[in-house]
């Protein structure tokens, strides 16, 4: 299904999202609309959008669906109207476009989270709950974006720990996974240090990799505020560098306590078992 077949047509596209001008018509913005749609298929999968847009009108999924699309499309399209405000009598100061692209942002993500969110409480759509983007969470020692969270502040996004996935998953494989026993219990002390490294881990490649608009807002809010020196990559660097700092410091208390575990085990063992001996020649 089309992105632009979800609007009737321009009044009903208004309805969703907030700041269109009123010059523009739904040609100009359809190039938008489609390019939020994909962004939205790529998360949910073809099957899952066009199950939610079959819905009858005014459910709440479709609604929720219709308003992330909206929102995309004008976040998408506001450099568009910003140009061309600016060849009319009416000027828009730079100061005033960006203010506008983070309202569209911060309501493309609440939308999303909101479609997600919603799509988690009504898995069967679409066949959502087969989807990989759901199964493979079950896989990881996070599951979710409140638990997320919980060690590291995503404002608590859906959309953003769907977005990470990729990278907890290599986290998870590559680099924690391999430090830990065969049997681990996921419950303790361990458990939760291994889920903090997680959560800090995936955050400090994601600074690296995602450009700003595609961070919570609350890390945005870093770029801007706390890390305000030097270029854009000198910010990235050093917030990367500064939460690294902890994830390394973790890994070590990880590594101590897998050795003492196991050492404790090893204790337990009867040193007179055959199994246990060794021979030198």
């Amino acid at each position: 299904m089309k992105a632009t077949a979800l609007y009737k047509d321009l009044a009903d596209f208004r309805k969703y999202a907030d700041g269109l001008e009123a010059d523009t018509s739904f040609t100009q913005i359809s190039a938008s609309i489609r390019s939020a749609g994909r962004d939205v298929i790529n998360i949910i999968t073809a099957e899952v959008f066009t199950s939610v847009a079959s819905l009858e009108d005014e459910s709440e999924g479709k609604e929720l669906l219709k308003t992330a699309v909206a929102c995309g499309a004008l976040y998408r399209y506001q450099i568009f109207a910003s140009v061309k405000k600016n060849n009319t009598e009416s000027k828009l100061y730079k100061y005033q476009h960006e203010e506008i692209k983070e309202h569209h942002i911060c309501a493309y993500w609440l939308a999303m989270d909101e479609l997600l969110d919603w799509l988690d409480l009504n898995p069967d759509t679409g066949g959502y709950s087969q989807t990989e983007i759901y199964l493979e969470r079950e896989s990881l020692p996070v599951r979710n974006a409140k638990e997320f969270n919980y060690y590291y502040g995503i404002d608590n996004s859906s959309y953003f720990f769907s977005k990470v996935q990729f990278l907890m998953r290599t986290v998870w494989k590559n680099i924690l996974k391999p430090m830990l026993p065969e049997k681990w219990k996921e419950s303790g002390q361990l458990s939760d240090l291994v889920k903090r490294v997680l959560c800090y881990n995936v955050i400090a490649e994601a600074v690296m990799k995602f450009d700003a608009t595609e961070l919570p807002r609350s890390i945005r809010y870093d770029f801007n505020h706390e890390y305000t020196k030097g270029t854009l990559m000198q910010e990235r660097e050093k917030l990367y560098a500064d939460i690294m700092a902890d994830v390394n410091d973790w890994k070590d208390n990880i590594s101590s306590i897998v050795k003492a575990n196991i050492g404790m085990s090893n204790m337990q063992h009867n040193p007179n078992n055959e199994s246990d001996k060794f021979y030198f020649t």
